[in-house]
């Protein structure tokens, strides 16, 4: 990867990160079913991240990274979606 490449999947890492945080401790203040799927989803993002830093540095992953990351792609935007169905008990 080029070093524009490296510095763009550190900051999604790295706000996948904070985002994980931020969601965990809302969730923990609010007990909020909603708040645990975006707590989830961003926990997907932060998991996806280190993933693909992983795989492209150290094991040398090709295709099957890729199909891993449209996978987790996948349960990311089912994790949301599920958040904006889920109804709110307020």
């Amino acid at each position: 990867m080029t070093w524009i490449e490296n510095v763009a999947t550190a900051i999604v890492t790295i706000t996948a990160a904070v985002l994980s945080v931020i969601s965990l401790r809302a969730y923990l203040h609010t007990r909020s079913g909603k708040v645990l799927l975006l707590f989830l989803g961003f926990l997907i993002f932060l998991a996806k991240g280190i993933l693909l830093s992983v795989g492209l540095y150290f094991l040398r992953w090709g295709s099957q990274l890729l199909t891993m990351m449209v996978l987790l792609d996948v349960a990311i935007l089912a994790v949301f979606y599920l958040s904006i169905l889920k109804r709110s008990r307020l």
